[in-house]
């Protein structure tokens, strides 16, 4: 029997969230200057172990057998996520950058990009929206329907229906997520989860859609 299990992530994730992150963002051909291309090392050290005191981060982890299985990343306070870092931990967050420019020299181009952020997305669409889904994944071995049809359905819904309940509990009803115009399957999953076009922008240096959710309250239902 497959031992399955969310849960929040610990300290000991951060090393392996790191590169699941780098994995899938870090590519700056394809993702810009995204915070993902500084390095797996800076997302293991900065961007998740560091927030593992940030109390509107969030990041469920999906275990079989032991084993990440997939991941799941959003805050509840989408203005202040880079912020936090900044204010509760600055020399860890210095330290950590840079490790990453020595390593990487050109990964300073993507750190001071990213300043930019310190106070959230600056966009009118985004105004009244405080849930961010910012990333996930699964790897493909448990995305399949053998596999999904011993853990009782699928690791990506059941991460969503997590993730909603966290924000419902916050008082939260709108979440958004950011896809890349050429992201056709990303696009259909974010949409088959209720999620509209809301806005066109430019973030990390790529033309970017934004998704918005307007969350209906637990088991309510539109009107006619």
């Amino acid at each position: 029997m497959i031992g399955f299990v969310i849960e929040r992530y610990r300290a000991e994730d951060c090393a392996e969230l790191g590169r699941l992150h780098f994995d899938l963002l870090g590519d700056p051909a394809r993702n810009g200057y995204s915070l993902a291309t500084v390095g797996p090392e800076f997302m293991a050290d900065a961007f998740y172990r560091l927030s593992l005191d940030n109390p509107a981060f969030h990041c469920d982890v999906a275990r079989v057998d032991g084993r990440i299985a997939g991941f799941h990343v959003f805050t509840s306070e989408a203005s202040s996520l880079t912020s936090f870092l900044v204010r509760r931990h600055p020399a860890g967050l210095v330290l950590a950058a840079l490790r990453s420019v020595v390593r990487r020299p050109r990964s300073l181009v993507a750190l001071l990009r990213n300043l930019r952020y310190l106070g959230g997305e600056q966009l009118s669409f985004l105004a009244d929206v405080k849930g961010w889904w910012i990333v996930a994944g699964i790897p493909p071995v448990y995305r399949t329907k053998e596999f999904e049809a011993t853990i009782g359905g699928s690791i990506a819904h059941m991460m969503m229906a997590r993730m909603e309940r966290t924000f419902r509990e916050a008082d939260i009803d709108k979440w958004y997520v950011v896809v890349p115009p050429d992201n056709i399957p990303s696009t259909i999953f974010v949409q088959r989860c209720g999620a509209v076009h809301g806005g066109t922008a430019f973030a990390q240096g790529k033309e970017m859609r934004y998704y918005i959710k307007q969350m209906l309250p637990e088991g309510g239902s539109r009107g006619a």
